[in-house]
Formats: structure tokens, C-alpha cells, sequence
């Protein structure tokens, strides 16, 4: 059960380091088991020459993990099944964060990184989440019924499922959002350009027919933008609905080349 502190088993140096000072009781750059086993809390915040944890599923009774305004790009705590509190915001380099798996979380704070989606299906004790001013595109909270504070504004969805939650406080992103879809013909189904939207819950306001039995979206003119609402569910304070402003490309578009303008010169200029 023991682990070396070394480059194999915690490749960031400051890291690194950081285990060896805080951890390393006797000195001999080696975690013993019994050492490993203490080791409940870990903070790295505000250290930005922190890049990596690997080496963070080794301690496997963590159960509280600040690393805030760091200058890591990514984070997998799925191994660590006792972390209960996880505070990873401000990170502005961080893209990808796995938390499937850490079943024992109840407080995550990742708002304010460059992440693109979050999963947090597996995660049925979670009470917190800020998941604000991110670049995920959608988020699925409807399985997490011990939710009571979410917070996703400044972010720019495609949809939310919030289910029924009636002790969910929910601060939501701005009242419309826009995205772009790119399409090649004058149908398509919602339900392939927008992966695990529940097609049942769009409705369109403005810009085609949409058949939300299919969810097949036709009818739309290239240039004009599709407007939806999106049926999120009900938090504390009622239902909630996103509404969402599609700018479609690729469609209507005219490639300058020797098929559309056979003349060389008229198609320089």
C-alpha cells in the first residue's frame, strides 16, 4: 500500500512537492499506507504552478479537495469515492473534469473554467452545484433530487433539465441564448445536432415547423434564425424555460468556386 513521491505516480513537480511537505511525515519520499490513510483534506488553491494532479485518486479517504485558481487543464476525482467537497473554480485552463464515480460528493464548484460539458448523473448526494460562466452547451440535473442550489448563468444552453425538484433554488443562464447548428439541407432532426435533448420539451416560437413527435425541425429559410423554448422543469420558485436563439450555417450558402462562377476573373473579385 505504500506509494513513492515521485515522478511516476505525481508527474507535476509543485504538486509534487506539495505531497512531499504536507504528507511525507518521515521524510523517506514514500507515502506509507497508514500516511495515505490520514489524508482527508488537500488545498492547492491560488498555486499557479500547479498543472497536474495525477496522483489525487492515491488518497482514497480525501474528502475535501480546494484546487481554485490553479493552472490545471484537467481533473478526474471518479476514483475518489469519499470526496464530499470539491472547489476547482477560477481555473481558467481547465477543459475536461470527470466526476463519475465520486459517489459520496455534495458540494462541486467548478464555474468559471473553460469546461465543455459536465456529467453528474452518478452523483445522487449532490446538494451544491455552481457550474457557472463555463462552456458547457447543456446540463441534465433531473436525476440529482437532493439538488438544492444550483447555479448556472453565464452560460449559453441549448437546454436544461431540471425535472421536478421543488427545494431547488436555480439561478438560470440569461433569459435567451444563442448557438449556431450547422445544416446541408432544409430538414433536420433536433435530436441529432443536439445530443440528449428530450425533443418533447422544444417548442418552436418563431423561424419553421418543427414536429416534436420526430423532432424533425423543416421549413427554415438560410439567414433566418430559429427560435425555441425549452421546457427545463420545476425548481422552488415554479417552472422554469429557457429560450434559445439558433443561427443555422452551411445552408444557403454559395461556395466560390469554378461551379458556381466559371469566369476566373469574376470570381476573384
Amino acid at each position: 500500500g505504500d506509494v513513492a513521491i515521485n515522478e511516476a505516480n505525481f508527474p507535476d513537480e509543485a504538486f509534487r512537492n506539495y505531497i512531499k511537505t504536507s504528507f511525507d511525515k518521515d521524510s523517506n519520499d514514500t507515502l506509507s499506507a497508514a500516511e495515505i490513510a490520514k489524508v482527508t483534506f488537500i488545498n492547492v488553491s491560488r498555486q499557479a504552478d500547479i498543472s497536474d494532479l495525477t496522483g489525487i485518486d492515491k488518497f482514497s479517504n480525501l474528502t475535501t479537495l480546494y484546487c481554485y485558481s490553479t493552472g490545471i487543464s484537467s481533473l478526474d476525482v471518479s476514483n475518489n469515492d469519499k470526496l464530499k467537497t470539491l472547489w476547482c473554480y477560477s481555473n481558467k485552463k481547465l477543459e475536461t473534469l470527470n466526476v463519475n464515480g465520486a459517489s459520496a460528493l455534495t458540494d462541486l464548484q467548478c464555474g468559471t473554467t473553460v469546461i465543455t460539458s459536465l456529467d453528474v448523473s452518478t452523483n445522487d448526494k449532490l446538494a451544491t452545484l455552481d457550474c457557472g460562466t463555463t462552456g458547457i452547451s447543456s446540463l441534465d440535473v433531473s436525476n440529482n433530487a437532493n439538488l438544492t442550489y444550483l447555479k448556472c448563468s453565464g452560460n449559453s444552453l441549448a437546454y436544461l433539465n431540471l425535472g421536478t425538484n421543488t427545494g431547488l433554488t436555480v439561478y438560470m443562464p440569461t433569459p435567451t441564448t444563442t448557438m449556431s447548428l450547422e445544416v446541408t439541407e432544409d430538414t433536420f432532426n433536433i435530436t441529432d445536432k443536439i445530443a440528449g435533448i428530450d425533443k418533447s420539451m422544444v417548442s418552436i416560437t418563431s423561424g419553421e415547423a418543427y414536429d416534436s413527435s420526430t423532432g424533425v425541425v423543416s421549413n427554415y429559410t438560410a439567414g433566418t434564425p430559429i427560435v425555441y423554448e425549452y421546457d427545463c422543469g420545476t425548481a422552488k420558485d415554479g417552472k422554469k424555460t429557457l429560450t434559445v436563439t439558433v443561427n443555422l450555417t452551411g445552408y444557403g450558402d454559395v461556395a466560390i468556386n469554378e461551379a458556381n462562377f466559371p469566369d476566373e476573373a469574376f470570381r476573384n473579385y
